[in-house]
């Protein structure tokens, strides 16, 4: 469970792993029962699948295509845990990939709520057999949620300020998404593949408009706290 092999038509091509009880194509492996988990109070979590293709991760939303994205171990700076304390050991439910000088991708368990990590700690077990040299960082240690922790109530302001993390977000994730669509029509160009090519030129208009609708969002919202500062003062 949360671990699918894609096979080659070449059976020599397959590599076994026998540490993580798989078979390594080709091809790659899918990694499912996965949630990316998205910042800010407005943004849900989106259920979909993580793809190992060589040193090439796809992310492949279970709905909506535009919402997929792909990702290098190269660029990785550091990967690690979020887990609950618990005894005698912490639950680890989620794996973080931090990007350098770009966006941070976290991905949750889906069977978390009833007690089960495989799939993410799959993902690290592969991790750390294709690609040692990865720095992996130590577990965000939170505390467990058995018992409920009790409810306290935010502090004035804080939901603003989730908010804008939220549209900055999205700028950040428009900007990333054009260099990807960069790198990708650049490739293409070179190599002569017209399909990657025009996929990357999709991908830039696709950043580019998602940046500008983040940083309106930004804008606006700055606007407004500043309007409720404003108002308030002169009260």
């Amino acid at each position: 469970m949360g671990i699918t092999t894609t096979a080659d038509e070449d059976a020599d091509s397959t590599v076994s792993c026998s540490s993580l009880g798989i078979s390594f194509g080709a091809a790659g492996m899918l990694f499912d029962d996965l949630v990316l988990v998205k910042a800010g109070f407005w943004n849900k979590g989106r259920k979909g699948r993580l793809g190992m293709h060589g040193d090439v991760f796809n992310w492949v939303d279970d709905r909506d295509p535009m919402e997929s994205f792909t990702f290098q171990a190269t660029g990785l700076k550091k990967v690690w845990f979020t887990c609950e304390a618990r005894t005698p050991e912490n639950f680890c439910y989620q794996i973080n990939f931090k990007i350098i000088q770009s966006d941070r991708y976290r991905f949750r368990d889906s069977h978390r709520e009833s007690g089960s990590n495989v799939a993410v700690t799959k993902i690290m077990e592969a991790l750390r057999t294709y690609f040692p040299r990865i720095v992996f960082g130590a577990p965000d240690n939170r505390p467990s949620r058995r018992p409920r922790a009790r409810s306290v109530r935010p502090r004035h302001g804080s939901s603003g300020s989730a908010q804008g993390d939220a549209m900055r977000e999205q700028e950040m994730r428009g900007k990333a998404k054009k260099i990807q669509g960069r790198v990708k029509e650049a490739v293409g160009n070179v190599t002569g593949n017209r399909k990657l090519e025009r996929e990357g030129d999709r991908q830039q208009v696709e950043g580019a408009v998602q940046e500008s609708v983040g940083k309106a969002r930004r804008k606006v919202g700055e606007f407004v706290q500043e309007v409720a500062k404003a108002t308030k003062i002169k009260k």
